[in-house]
């Protein structure tokens, strides 16, 4: 894996490449996801309602802590979600989104897939001793994938989040150490 703090990431899986993201490569239809009330509602990632926002938003991505990370696959090239990585070095901890934006890869096993990819990257580049994420208690699709991945749900936070449609939603927070992720791996390879 050839990347340095400050430098664009590219990471792959079978199916799938995960690149950094620029503001120009936010074409029309994933602006129209970043924009679409009925998707973010879902994905723990802000609704925007302008380029500009969205543009304002993306500069916070340095590829040294945070990463924007567009999803493409392979066999289309067509970019199908977007991963946000967020990384703390003093806690040595990371926590990462995801949103499948293309509603035809929903079921399809691509967030399970590149999560993985960005757990890899996590813990054996960052050297994270814990990665965790949060969804939405109403997500059964995200809780779905953290538990397949062997996250463990580790609270709830009553009413913690406003939806996009401004209602009050607990949120579910699930992680994994870097112990935990060894073992998964050692069955994996098997």
């Amino acid at each position: 894996m050839a990347w340095a703090p400050g430098k664009p990431l590219r990471l792959g899986s079978d199916n799938y490449v995960l690149r950094s993201m620029r503001p120009f490569q936010i074409n029309e239809e994933v602006f129209g996801w970043l924009t679409d009330v009925e998707l973010m509602d879902y994905s723990g990632f802000p609704v925007f309602r302008s380029r500009k926002e969205v543009e304002r938003w993306m500069k916070r991505f340095d590829n040294r802590h945070d990463w924007l990370l567009s999803m493409t696959c392979r066999k289309t090239d067509q970019i199908i979600g977007i991963q946000k990585v967020e990384y703390w070095p003093h806690s040595m901890g990371a926590k990462a989104d995801v949103v499948i934006g293309n509603k035809d890869y929903w079921g399809s096993g691509a967030a399970l897939e590149t999560r993985k990819k960005i757990i890899d990257f996590a813990f054996y580049r960052l050297r994270v001793h814990k990665v965790h994420g949060t969804v939405m208690s109403r997500n059964p699709s995200g809780i779905f994938n953290y538990k397949a991945l062997g996250f463990r749900c580790e609270g709830v936070l009553k009413e913690h989040t406003r939806s996009a449609k401004g209602e009050f939603c607990d949120m579910l927070m699930f992680g994994l150490l870097r112990d935990e992720w060894d073992e998964i791996r050692k069955r994996d390879d098997r």
